[in-house]
């Protein structure tokens, strides 16, 4: 724990996320909604360093998803434009699985 947390004494909201049917959930598509969501709630310089230190370039690779965010794409079209490069990594990787 920090010695000086950054919201202390501070009421900070959060979520709460119940998975009742665990087969159904697609964590990455989610976790493009829960980012979508945070983006587009935050204001004025919350917005301005939601960025900082690329740390969603870090997780995704690159920055498509940042600059898709930016440009406004909601999760569904982010999430399809993923499409072909997925089905082509399922084709790939189904010749090297074992069983």
């Amino acid at each position: 724990m920090s010695a000086s947390p950054r919201f202390k004494d501070k009421l900070v909201h959060g979520i709460e996320i119940t998975v009742t049917d665990p087969s159904k959930v697609q964590p990455v598509e989610l976790g493009i909604h829960l980012v979508h969501a945070f983006y587009h709630q935050s204001k004025g310089i919350d917005r301005l360093r939601f960025f900082n230190n690329n740390w969603i370039t870090k997780l995704a690779g690159t920055k498509r998803l940042q600059n898709d965010l930016e440009f406004g794409k909601t999760p569904e079209e982010i999430i399809a434009s993923w499409q072909f490069e997925l089905n082509q990594f399922k084709l790939l990787k189904a010749k090297y699985l074992l069983y």
